[in-house]
Parts: structure tokens; sequence; C-alpha cells
């Protein structure tokens, strides 16, 4: 395909990337909906390591997708964003105990644990063969799907509904 005919299509190249984004978004949902339920952080982890592109896609999204996106398509994207979490934290409360009503706020913290835990795990090839050439920086050598469930598994643990107790006193909901 020509660069000229995607632009037929998408007005900047940040509006094809966001299109990208939901179609991996969809496509890592579906299959991690599709999986069996194990331990959360185990689940989500392992889901998202396999997914590479939707990793750096979402590593982008703030800093470099959004700010070139046309308002129509910052517009939708938005849209399509907040009927996707709300999609999915719906489908995390039924998954796993303790989220009751918590799902969209726990989902968001899930996102920014995966968002850091990719920029440790997967740095810049310069920073990666440092770190991997260098002895005393070993700490800095990340497993993205062990680091990843770890994280999300103390998330969960500090911010679930306990049985007996109000909704998820510990995690705040969006700002009014």
């Amino acid at each position: 395909m020509v660069k000229g005919t995607l632009y037929l299509y998408f007005p900047t190249k940040q509006d094809l990337f966001a299109s990208v984004l939901m179609e991996e978004m969809e496509a890592w949902w579906a299959s991690l909906s599709a999986a069996p339920v194990g331990a959360m952080g185990t689940d989500l982890a392992v889901s998202l390591a396999s997914r590479g592109l939707l990793l750096r896609l979402l590593s982008s999204l703030h800093m470099g997708i959004e700010p070139g996106l046309t308002p129509d398509g910052l517009r939708s994207l938005k849209a399509w964003f907040l009927g996707f979490a709300e999609r999915a934290a719906a489908d995390l409360e039924k998954r796993y105990r303790g989220l009751e009503g918590r799902g969209f706020p726990f989902l968001l913290g899930v996102y920014a644990l995966a968002i850091g835990a990719s920029q440790l795990a997967f740095p810049p090839e310069n920073v990666r063969a440092l770190i991997a050439r260098e002895e005393t920086l070993k700490l800095f050598r990340v497993n993205f799907g062990e680091f990843l469930a770890v994280a999300i598994d103390a998330f969960y643990k500090g911010t679930r509904v306990q049985e007996g107790q109000g909704q998820g006193e510990h995690l705040p909901g969006p700002s009014s």
C-alpha cells in the first residue's frame, strides 16, 4: 500500500496508530476473556507479555499519539477508550472477587503498572545492552511478566473490597 493511500483513511500517522491501538486492545481483551480464570496478576501479565505491539502503543499513547491526533480522532479515541474500559472493568468485576464497583479505577491502575513495567523491561537498545553487559546493573534486568504479575497482585490485594467492608476505601475513584 502506498503512503498516500493510507492518508485517504487516516489524516495523520497518529490517527493510524490510534486505530491499530484500538484493534490491539480489543484483540487482547477477547483473548483474555476466553482464557480460563487463574490468578489475576498472572492472567493479566501473561496476556500482555505476548502483545509487544500493544505495549509499545500504550507506552506512546499520551506523549506521542494523542498530541498528534486530529480533534475528531482524539474525541473518537477517548470515547472508544471509555466504552472499552467500562466493558473491561465490568468483566474484571465478574471475573475476580473483591472488585465489585471498583473495576474501572482498578483497570486504570493496571494500565499504569503495565506501561511502567514495559518501560523498565524493554528499554532502548543502548540501555538494554549496557544493563546486559554490566554486572553491577543487573538489578535493572526486569522480566516483564514476572514483575507485572507481582505488581498487579499486590495492587489487587491492597485495593479489593473485603467481605464486610465498604467498597474499596483504598482505591480512589475518578476525579470530580
